[in-house]
């Protein structure tokens, strides 16, 4: 489909533009896949114009991509297309011949591909790979940019995402609910189970060992980024929307998560180092009813490229902690994101290969996580949550592989103790699990320590 589409493009420029207008003409389209299919390659996901434009603050607030992350291919290929374009396309009856039979061949393929995959649900929860699939690249881009322009209708996608979660229910974790004073949840930015070792992330890794620990699917898509994980921890449902899920309009259902804390008489808290408005999470957490401590809310102590350090996102949680003791508290990290550069020493560092640069940023925040633990460790009884949001793609690239989730009660050290089953300590949960399958352990959590 994608080379149908791309053959009626350049068949109907050719047929009418001349040359230097057709070369204009390919210059701009090769232009527009080359920054997509780098967009792809940055956040390891299919080539997807419309997430271009939705993270366009993200991209301007980040450093250059990686050479790495420029994809040479599609450059090679747009050059020799356009060096093959610049001798003139033979005129007359027979080149009119041939733009009428491409045209022909497009609307025949595309008829069969509409009356085959047409649904009432194809166009809005279906996977981008799959209107890649069915329409082609230039199909699915018209397609996800119409759907993104027009306003959508939130009461209607979540009615349908709550349909989904009731008919195919997240997995449920074995553990049994477990009394607690208080919760604290850590989304790890790019966390991958290769980056827990000794010389890396000690810190978390005696956590993974000591606690209760699973591998978790986020669904990650780069139209939503880190948000889709988010999302699935407040709110229990899967993010099967090709827009952004907190672009929508919450119905104020009172099955989110820090409405359910709240009912149970804990409050509920979000740190973030961006500012409010990334990924539109400040409107989206106020209708949660979620206490939202963005970047605005705490000083810079540490050098940072993008938002605020994780250092200072962790010191300003552990000192609101130590003011509501008896809260529910969500922190999304920041300083472990791509190009991995972010924060000292990685953002200084003059030819350090990607890979290093990533386990420097992960060493950065494992020390740091490893700080905030002991800093809110106290008589409470505290459970710990630790996922993250997605991989980094490093070490499997083009596959989205699962992360890690580690669990447990907070000790005086900070380190964690196992969760039990059956009244039997639990340091392994086998199978994958989804972050809907955390939601709903937190609250039976809520349940149980319910004031």
């Amino acid at each position: 489909m994608t080379a149908v589409n791309a053959l009626l493009l350049i068949s109907l420029a050719r047929e009418f533009l001349r040359v230097r207008g057709f070369l204009m003409f390919w210059a701009l389209y090769s232009l527009i896949w080359i920054v997509t299919a780098w967009h792809g390659v940055h956040f390891h996901s299919a080539p997807r114009p419309a997430a271009l434009f939705m993270n366009l603050d993200e991209i301007s607030q980040t450093p250059l991509p990686d050479w790495s992350e420029i994809p040479w291919a599609v450059i090679v290929a747009a050059l020799g297309l356009g060096w093959l374009a610049r001798t003139p396309a033979p005129g007359g009856r027979d080149q009119r011949l041939a733009t009428l039979a491409v045209a022909a061949t497009f609307i025949a393929m595309h008829g069969v591909a509409l009356l085959h995959y047409q649904t009432a649900n194809m166009l809005r929860f279906s996977q981008y790979g799959d209107l890649v699939r069915t329409q082609g690249l230039e199909g699915a881009a018209i397609l996800d940019g119409i759907d993104l322009l027009r306003e959508p209708n939130g009461a209607e996608i979540f009615h349908g995402l709550r349909v989904d979660a009731a008919e195919n229910p997240a997995e449920p974790l074995q553990l049994d609910p477990v009394r607690v004073d208080r919760i604290v949840i850590v989304q790890i930015e790019s966390l991958d189970r290769e980056a827990l070792t000794s010389d890396v992330a000690p810190n978390l890794l005696r956590l993974w060992s000591d606690g209760t620990h699973a591998l978790v699917n986020t669904m990650h898509s780069s139209l939503s980024g880190s948000s889709g994980a988010d999302f699935q921890l407040l709110t229990g449902l899967r993010p099967m929307t090709r827009t952004p899920p907190y672009r929508l309009a919450w119905d104020e259902d009172g099955a989110g998560l820090p409405t359910y804390a709240g009912s149970k008489g804990f409050s509920f808290h979000a740190y973030h180092g961006n500012d409010r408005h990334f990924w539109n999470r400040g409107p989206f957490f106020d209708a949660l009813g979620i206490d939202f401590h963005s970047s605005e809310s705490f000083p810079a102590t540490e050098f940072s490229r993008w938002g605020k350090a994780d250092g200072d996102l962790f010191r300003y949680a552990a000192e609101s902690i130590g003011k509501d003791r008896g809260g529910v508290h969500f922190l999304i990290t920041l300083s472990s994101h791509a190009p991995y550069d972010l924060v000292d020493p990685p953002a200084h560092e003059e030819g350090a290969t990607v890979l290093k640069r990533y386990r420097e940023s992960i060493a950065y925040v494992d020390a740091a996580l490893g700080t905030f633990l002991k800093q809110i460790s106290n008589d409470d009884r505290t459970l710990i949550a630790l996922y993250s949001d997605h991989t980094s793609g490093l070490f499997d690239p083009g596959a989205e592989r699962p992360v890690p989730l580690i669990l447990g009660l907070l000790t005086s050290d900070g380190s964690l103790a196992p969760l039990n089953a059956g009244g039997r300590d639990v340091h392994e949960l086998a199978g994958m699990f989804e972050l809907s399958s955390l939601n709903h352990y937190l609250k039976d959590a809520l349940d149980a320590s319910a004031r």
